[in-house]
């Protein structure tokens, strides 16, 4: 289980925060062989470049290599791990399985006014080591 924050002020470092976690998480699963779970708030909607990293759909950012020989797997423990990333598992689930009425989870703590400009920046993902299938959701 992996909980994060990522930093508001900067896309630069939340890319590269996602391209840590995903780091990470793909070690723990490779070396646990267990599922692993992320949740947190990564102060950006599903368009922004962290979240793309952390779902595959962008090449993660270079990390330090202090950082790579620590976490770090041999060519046979990753066997089967090559295309290993984080499944947002409320994004999988169809819209009229969501049970309440809230999808965005950013409101700015200021008067709600107009609300169809709200975004969901908080995720729980499952590795797709697990091979998900989110039915409905409840929050």
């Amino acid at each position: 289980m992996i909980n994060t924050h990522f930093d508001e002020q900067s896309a630069d470092q939340r890319a590269l925060s996602a391209s840590l976690i995903l780091h990470r998480a793909k070690y723990e699963a490779i070396k646990t062989h267990s599922p692993v779970f992320l949740t947190g708030d990564f102060n950006s909607p599903a368009r922004d470049e962290a979240y793309q990293i952390v779902t595959g759909a962008k090449a993660p950012k270079p990390l330090n290599q202090a950082f790579l020989d620590r976490y770090h797997w041999t060519a046979a423990e990753s066997a089967g791990f090559e295309n290993f990333t984080m499944q947002d598992l409320l994004g999988e689930v169809e819209p009229r399985y969501r049970i309440g009425g809230n999808f965005a989870t950013f409101t700015d703590f200021l008067p709600l006014g107009n609300t169809t400009e709200f975004q969901r920046i908080d995720y729980i993902m499952a590795g797709s080591n697990g091979n998900w299938c989110v039915s409905s959701s409840h929050h």
